[in-house]
């Protein structure tokens, strides 16, 4: 795994990303992701 954290938009962006394909995979699969509702920070 490689990247910069330089750019805090961009890296928002990629997470976003990555946890919109997850949820999407998991609720294809018949998984469920259970989250927090409040950022622990």
């Amino acid at each position: 795994m490689a990247g910069r954290l330089s750019s805090p938009d961009a890296v928002i962006a990629v997470l976003e990303g990555f946890w919109a394909g997850l949820t999407g995979w998991a609720r294809r699969h018949g998984y469920r992701i259970d989250s927090p509702q409040a950022i622990p920070f």
